[in-house]
């Protein structure tokens, strides 16, 4: 890490500064330079961020990762609201943005710090080694930021503040979801490495727990916020932003389209197919910038929604028949004998039972899981593997 993070500073500085150059020299509007130059910072700040993060992937720390994106997430959406409540417009919001990229990386830092020695190392061989194996991947993960900010960029450009503000205070819930997505695929990810590269032959259950697992996760909290956009909104960010809710029930449909993607992409890292996972990424942000200029002209922050689940949707499909074609693996759909029918008792229990919205969503996914643990399946199986650790756990402390 002393080696190869004075190397990544230097990448995210250069990038930096390309950026800087573009905004101050290419024939753009005075409103889309500004936002390049303000933006430069934040890439700057992602990519170290992306630097640091293999130090708590590889102690099995990424709590601590999740908690610096959330500290990120809600650092961004305070100032957000605020600046378009005090009409700071376009470049207060980019601010605002940017900022909480930073505060990412600043709680990064300060964990990281703690765990290895940050003193730089200068090492230009092992430089020229890491720059040559980790381009693609490292050009995969930019593409993939882009690709997640994109939407908010171009409505930023083609809409008013109000657009903004609405997409945003709709999308925080993606990203919030998108923390529980990277714990339980970093989680997997070092089995999953080492099951592909020996060609292990666990690989296919092992994806298929993963699948169960996301599915599990992301289907109750699709209903959630699909059936409780109104009072989720009005909750967040006040009764202003009630029509935020419209974009929430649509980015509802991204939480599992977006969990399950993450299998795909996590089997394509571990097997070391950089090159197919640029080529999907290069894809996957020109679709969505086809479909942000098709769609935000005429349907506003809705049309960024519609544009954003479209090509997550299109993205996972194509990302699918990949893995398909490379590992022959397409997971079953058994699980859904139990996931179905557990929806449809949360569903039912939101509908027709009266209280506090708050008290009923806890009730509802209370039921939920515990159906959900106590059917046959793979997450009943684990759920008993960890029990059992546990118990062991506690005897073992008792005997000493």
């Amino acid at each position: 890490m002393r080696t190869s993070l004075p190397l990544r500073a230097i990448l995210a500085g250069g990038v930096a500064c390309g950026l800087v150059i573009f905004g101050l020299f290419a024939p753009l509007s005075d409103r889309l330079s500004d936002g390049i130059l303000i933006g430069s910072l934040g890439a700057f700040a992602t990519m170290l961020t992306v630097g640091l993060t293999p130090v708590l992937q590889a102690r099995l720390m990424m709590q601590w990762a999740a908690l610096a994106n959330l500290v990120g997430r809600v650092v961004t959406l305070g100032l957000s609201l605020g600046v378009l409540a005090l009409g700071g417009g376009f470049v207060g919001v980019v601010w605002a943005n940017v900022l909480g990229l930073v505060a990412t990386l600043l709680v990064t830092l300060a964990v990281v710090s703690r765990m290895i020695s940050l003193r730089p190392v200068v090492d230009l061989a092992g430089w020229s080694a890491l720059a040559r194996g980790s381009w693609a991947l490292a050009l995969a993960i930019g593409l993939g930021q882009v690709y997640s900010r994109m939407d908010t960029l171009l409505l930023t450009l083609l809409r008013t503040d109000r657009d903004v503000g609405f997409y945003g205070a709709a999308y925080k819930f993606v990203d919030l979801a998108s923390v529980i997505m990277a714990a339980v695929s970093v989680t997997v990810l070092p089995a999953l490495s080492r099951f592909v590269v020996t060609n292990d032959v666990r690989l296919r259950e092992l994806i298929q727990i993963n699948f169960e697992v996301m599915l599990t996760l992301a289907l109750p909290l699709t209903l959630l916020l699909s059936l409780y956009a109104d009072e989720i909104v009005s909750l967040t960010s006040g009764s202003e932003y009630t029509d935020a809710a419209q974009a929430l029930r649509v980015l509802a449909a991204y939480v599992p389209l977006m969990f399950v993607a993450s299998i795909v992409w996590n089997i394509l890292i571990a097997g070391r197919r950089e090159r197919i996972l640029v080529a999907l990424s290069v894809g996957l942000v020109t679709m969505n910038v086809v479909l942000n200029l098709a769609l935000i002209p005429r349907f506003g922050f809705q049309g960024a929604a519609y544009a954003a689940v479209t090509s997550e949707a299109l993205g996972l499909l194509a990302g699918g028949i990949v893995i398909w074609r490379l590992q022959g693996i397409v997971p079953r759909l058994r699980h859904l004998r139990a996931l179905l029918p557990s929806l449809g008792v949360m569903t039912i229990v939101i509908l027709l039972v009266p209280g506090p919205w708050l008290v009923v969503a806890a009730t509802a996914v209370t039921i939920y899981a515990a159906i959900i643990l106590s059917a046959p399946g793979a997450i009943h199986e684990s759920a008993k593997r960890v029990l059992r650790r546990r118990r062991s756990a506690i005897a073992d402390q008792e005997s000493r």
